[in-house]
């Protein structure tokens, strides 16, 4: 009877990893492709911000008319 028990100890935990890696496996690639997609556009979105700022700050005094012609060349 003992060596059952072993052996049904050993095979549980087998299982046990083998779901472990599995979760893992199937998980990670997940997490690390949202964080990069996150980081990607966080970059994107901090550059567009500065080259507006960068544009904006050029100018003596800022009008509603100015600013919007600027944005619109910007989105082109």
């Amino acid at each position: 009877m003992p060596i059952f028990r072993y052996q049904y100890k050993i095979a549980v935990s087998y299982i046990v990893v083998i779901m472990l890696m599995l979760i893992l496996l199937n998980t990670y690639p997940i997490v690390t492709s949202q964080n990069f997609v996150y980081r990607s556009k966080h970059n994107s979105m901090q550059t567009r911000a500065l080259l507006i700022a960068s544009t904006l700050a050029g100018m003596d005094r800022l009008s509603a008319e100015q600013v919007s012609n600027i944005m619109s060349m910007l989105d082109d």
